[in-house]
């Protein structure tokens, strides 16, 4: 590819797991403090230049909020979720044309005796953009987050790669590891 790309990879915190305590506050967000946090977020995005944004952990609100800053900045923007609560967002400058666009669920269940299994699959989305008269290929996602499950994360890992041949890959997400020794493996 000729053209340089500026790829930013952000988990924006959905407001679903704001519930942690700040000072003397233990309850979620307020809509007001919710509306000052993506606004700031949006200063913050706005001001990197990038010319594509992979978001993730991204909920309806934050969706309709980033969708139509970024839209009327001249960005595309394609917005997946397996639940209302937790999605993923990609913006991409309008000069990258959309050739094709889709989402693939990852997560396969394991059944253990401790029943430490996911409960809810997670998803990855796909985004092939003609950049320079060639394709592209934007993968975005959010891995298994428990920390005792990487067998979990290997699979959805190997899940996203299995059938992308593509020369040009950008793969960026919430990865939630942090055993990076163990990973390598």
């Amino acid at each position: 590819m000729a053209s340089k790309l500026k790829v930013i990879t952000f988990n924006i915190l959905a407001h679903h797991y704001t519930n942690f305590a700040r000072g003397d506050k233990k309850e979620k967000e307020s809509k007001e403090e919710l509306k000052i946090r993506y606004a700031k977020l949006g200063k913050v995005l706005y001001e990197v230049d990038a010319d594509i944004y992979c978001l993730q952990e991204v909920d309806q609100i934050a969706n309709e909020y980033l969708s139509e800053k970024f839209s009327n900045l001249g960005y595309n923007y394609y917005y997946v979720f397996g639940d209302k609560n937790n999605g993923l967002l990609i913006l991409s400058r309008k000069k990258y044309n959309i050739k094709k666009k889709f989402m693939k669920k990852i997560t396969k269940r394991y059944f253990k005796k401790d029943k430490s299994y996911p409960f809810k699959k997670q998803i990855a989305q796909f985004l092939i953009l003609m950049v320079d008269g060639k394709e592209l290929l934007i993968v975005n996602t959010r891995l298994w987050g428990h920390p005792d499950r990487i067998d979990v994360r290997k699979d959805e890992l190997k899940n996203i790669v299995r059938g992308i041949y593509e020369k040009n890959v950008i793969l960026c997400g919430d990865f939630n590891e942090t055993n990076f020794q163990e990973i390598k493996k």
